[in-house]
């Protein structure tokens, strides 16, 4: 009689056992906001851009499960912070951010660049021309910042007006109602290939910066990010990072010593 209550017992548990290693893993949810090349969604093909194929790759070799969402560029911070995302970007790094949110190791470089339609375009400017002049720019965002900072050079003589996201910006300084446009050098090169437009980036005063990954400091741990990290280490070696930078026309930044 033990004998069978114990071959019983035996039973039960592989099962338990083998439910547990049935249970689904946990789906990590990636969300980002529009801004080509990085981070996109291209019609029927779905989710595309720079981040995507790094982050899906990412997933693959750690073998998580992820989703990946597009968002506007506010919702999708709320989303990372509050937890109701584990993680996203590009994301360029603020004191106000990182009290709020874990950064990655850089993974791309890029910067911000006055653009100009073809009557107030100069190849020689410098920022005292800029004063008095009006220039749209997406914001709140860190391309904003970037703009306050120029401004102060100015002594605040800039007529920075806010934007809902760079496409509205650069539309309207196409169309001459600004001055300038202040975008992501990367995101403006490629709307104006994109659109055939003949705007053009202002040489001599881009502002240099480099975008990240952002993890939830809810859901997520520190091992997830140090995890995250080393598979980024392991695919900068491998050329895969290189090779993904060179297909979207961008540019590595530099590694983490």
């Amino acid at each position: 009689m033990r004998s069978q209550i114990l071959l019983v017992l035996g039973i039960l548990l592989v099962e338990v056992v083998r439910g547990a290693s049935a249970s689904p893993s946990k789906v990590y949810t990636y969300v980002g906001h529009e801004i080509e090349p990085f981070f996109y969604k291209a019609g029927s093909q779905g989710v595309q851009g720079a981040y995507f194929d790094v982050v899906n790759e990412v997933c693959k070799k750690r073998k998580w499960q992820c989703k990946f969402k597009i968002a506007p560029f506010r919702a999708a911070i709320d989303m990372i912070q509050s937890g109701k995302a584990d993680f996203g970007g590009p994301m360029a790094l603020t004191e106000q951010r990182k009290a709020i949110l874990s950064f990655s190791d850089p993974l791309f470089e890029t910067g911000y660049c006055f653009y100009a339609s073809p009557r107030n375009y100069q190849s020689n400017m410098t920022y005292q021309n800029l004063i008095g002049k009006s220039v749209g720019v997406f914001g709140p965002s860190a391309t904003e910042l970037s703009l306050q900072r120029v401004n102060e050079v100015t002594n605040q003589q800039i007529k920075i007006f806010q934007e809902p996201d760079y496409n509205s910006a650069l539309r309207k300084t196409e169309a001459n109602t600004y001055n300038f446009t202040y975008a992501n050098c990367d995101t403006g090169k490629h709307w104006i290939e994109r659109n055939r437009s003949q705007l053009k980036e202002v040489p001599g005063l881009k502002d240099t910066t480099l975008y990240h990954v952002v993890f939830t400091k809810k859901n997520l741990t520190e091992q997830d990010l140090r995890d995250f990290n080393m598979t980024l280490g392991e695919l900068r070696k491998s050329g895969f990072l290189d090779s993904i930078a060179e297909k979207h026309k961008i540019k590595l930044a530099p590694s983490v010593k």
